[in-house]
């Protein structure tokens, strides 16, 4: 996922519109994320200060575990992200540029990487799996005793104090 460099710092100002599509990859960071489809980023760059300017909407769908029930699910989504790439790598807070190309996959990776939920879910009311015999709640019940005595380990504490 790359952008020309070299025009857009060859005229600075001026807007250039984007449209990319593919995998975004890095090797600075070992993201482990399953993408079912192409990431989408559409927006524009343009040069300022010799600096890159990128803003641009991203379309992502990732293959994910419902952390209840353990299913499987897509989870898809879209962000929007302002980032800048510079020449210098005294820049720690920008993104480094060679001056010809800039490539997106890190940045678009972070972008995806910072707009994770806390935890999948395949629905908002899932049940979860039964604690005792595994049992998956959103299609049935069981026939275990739940309460809060039996699956609570700590419950005899309780009786110390």
């Amino acid at each position: 996922m790359q952008l020309d460099a070299k025009t857009v710092l060859d005229n600075p100002g001026k807007r250039f519109g984007f449209l990319i599509t593919g995998i975004p990859v890095s090797d600075e960071f070992p993201y482990e994320f399953r993408f079912t489809k192409d990431v989408k980023a559409e927006g524009e760059y343009w040069s300022e200060d010799e600096k890159i300017f990128v803003s641009m909407h991203i379309e992502f769908s990732l293959e994910e575990t419902c952390a209840k029930c353990l299913k499987p699910l897509e989870y898809s989504s879209v962000t929007e992200s302002e980032v800048v790439f510079s020449q210098s790598d005294e820049d720690e807070e920008y993104y480094l540029t060679d001056g010809m190309t800039v490539m997106l996959d890190k940045a678009v990776l972070d972008e995806i990487s910072l707009n994770q939920p806390m935890q999948y879910l395949c629905k908002e009311d899932c049940k979860g799996l039964c604690p005792i015999c595994g049992q998956d709640l959103n299609e049935g019940t069981c026939d275990c005793d739940t309460s809060l005595s039996r699956i609570n380990p700590f419950e005899k504490l309780k009786d110390l104090f």
